[in-house]
């Protein structure tokens, strides 16, 4: 089975456009396959999708909110490019088999692939989900909540190829390559597949399509965001019954279990308290308690009035709100991961300051969504801002115990290597330098031009894994053209791909 030249050049767009990963950094080396893409493009294209090599992958254990982590994959970028090629060739029959739009009962990710490399419509559904789960609590005394325990790393691949293969019979050759290819990545396990490119999003709501099927065959008070379920009703025992066959159904067909912990059934006035805050409306009833409380701003003035004010009013009215809500966040428990990651988002989009003091004096408190963190921290960081904030990155550092965790220094070592200017503080440049991750430290030395520590791992890189080899590679672009000449002959005569194409963006450079 190989792949379509559409199938290829969609999966282009799409990790250029968007990601491979919504838990990693972007690789440097597409740069190079872009820059090699025709060589790259004629290798995936003739390549037998079941008999691909697969390459390493890079795995980290990502911290959640209560206690526990979730595993998630990196995968190598050629095979990034195959599993999002073969998404997108399933994709159009996946949709069409799922539940109709109009019935909003499967509200997560509707898929609609566009000509920039997106797989899915304009939003995630997640507004949808909570307005659909509104509407059933108005009309159900009772509800049931419940979600699949560990969803990605449980997905039985072989019920997957049946799903995909029930989708359309023509896809039988496709559907046993997806499955050959996933249990390549698994090293031969036949359970899971990579949590965070966009392609498992595609694959997951494939097979879900006969438990929602199931489901609406017993009711169709029913709405479903990626495992998380909802169904309503005006009887409790009619719940606990319909929970009983789900748990039958889901074992004896999928082999996937339901999380004892997130299960349970509410009345449905309990279950608008608990579950259906939006964080839209959270901030906006905030914004009327900002405006209260500031005497410069009649109390009567609402969230339109807003944008007719002066900018630096406005900007000054939502740094307070998103401060206020960040607090408030804080005093729970346990972190509101929604509610943060809309705070985060919306501070970013107005690259205010506001909450960088927030963020790190409660460091380990938001560790769960790093990523966002470190996504906000690149849209307010300049000198001025380091040299500012500088004292509390360094209490963070010394103070922090989830800094220990090799996801959460990964993407803290990634942030402080973007800007030189940390590097001239002893206390990050320790904590960047005195680590055995291979790819930060070449991207500190290729940012500093730091030509002594390239020339001492270049002669040792052969020994290294493809990951860290490659960042070697890379940091060469500080080398005197000539010594990066011979070197890049050299690297040129492997027979890996990647590594061809990165010498080829060496050389450029």
């Amino acid at each position: 089975m190989k792949l379509s030249k559409t199938a290829v050049e969609f999966a282009k767009k799409h990790i250029k456009n968007f990601y491979d990963s919504d838990f990693f950094v972007k690789p440097f080396e597409f740069d190079a396959i872009w820059l090699n893409w025709t060589e790259i493009k004629k290798y995936l294209l003739e390549e037998d999708v079941g008999a691909l090599k697969v390459r390493p992958s890079l795995t980290y254990a990502v911290p959640k909110p209560k206690i526990g982590y979730r595993i998630a994959h990196q995968l190598d970028p050629l095979n990034s490019l195959t599993y999002t090629a073969l998404a997108f060739e399933v994709a159009e029959i996946v949709e069409k088999n799922r539940m109709p739009v109009e019935k909003r009962i499967a509200c997560s990710y509707r898929i609609s692939t566009d000509s920039k490399g997106n797989f899915f419509a304009k939003d995630n559904g997640y507004d949808d989900f909570l307005s659909r789960s509104s509407e059933l609590a108005k009309s159900y005394s009772h509800v049931l909540v419940t979600d699949i325990t560990d969803f990605y790393n449980q997905i039985y691949i072989h019920r997957l190829q049946n799903s995909l293969e029930r989708c359309d019979p023509n896809f039988r050759d496709l559907s046993r390559g997806i499955e050959r290819l996933l249990i390549n990545f698994n090293n031969g396990a036949s359970k899971g597949i990579p949590v965070g490119p966009a392609a498992s999003i595609i694959l997951a709501e494939a097979s879900l399509i006969d438990i929602d099927e199931f489901i609406v065959q017993k009711s169709e008070n029913y709405v479903r965001y990626v495992d998380d379920f909802r169904i309503f009703s005006n009887s409790r025992f009619d719940l606990e019954l319909f929970l009983h066959n789900l748990t039958k159904y889901l074992y004896n067909n999928h082999r996937l279990t339901l999380s004892s912990s997130k299960t349970e059934i509410l009345e449905t006035n309990k279950f608008n308290e608990k579950y259906l805050e939006n964080p839209e409306i959270i901030e906006k009833e905030e914004i009327h308690e900002t405006l209260a409380k500031m005497s410069d701003y009649p109390s009567h003035k609402s969230v339109e009035d807003i944008k007719a004010l002066p900018e630096n009013s406005k900007i000054k009215i939502e740094a307070t709100v998103l401060q206020n809500l960040l607090n408030k966040i804080i005093d729970k428990d346990v972190l509101d991961l929604g509610l943060a990651r809309h705070i985060l988002r919306k501070a970013k989009k107005l690259r205010t300051r506001a909450i960088i003091v927030q963020l790190l004096e409660n460091f380990d408190f938001f560790s769960p969504l790093i990523r966002d963190v470190v996504l906000y921290l690149y849209e307010v960081t300049n000198t001025n801002m380091v040299k500012s904030y500088f004292h509390y990155f360094e209490k963070m550092l010394n103070e922090s115990e989830s800094i220990k965790l090799p996801f959460v220094q990964y993407w803290m070592q990634n942030y402080f290597a973007q800007y030189p200017i940390f590097y001239t503080y002893r206390f990050i440049k320790d904590f960047i330098s005195n680590n055995e991750n291979k790819r930060v430290c070449a991207l500190v030395a290729k940012k500093n031009n730091q030509v002594a520590w390239v020339r001492s791992h270049k002669d040792t890189m052969y020994s290294y894994g493809p990951w860290d080899k490659r960042a070697v590679i890379f940091a060469c672009t500080v080398l005197s053209r000539g010594e990066k000449k011979v070197l890049m002959r050299i690297v040129e005569e492997s027979a890996d791909l990647i590594e061809k194409s990165l010498a080829k963006l060496v050389k450029s450079r």
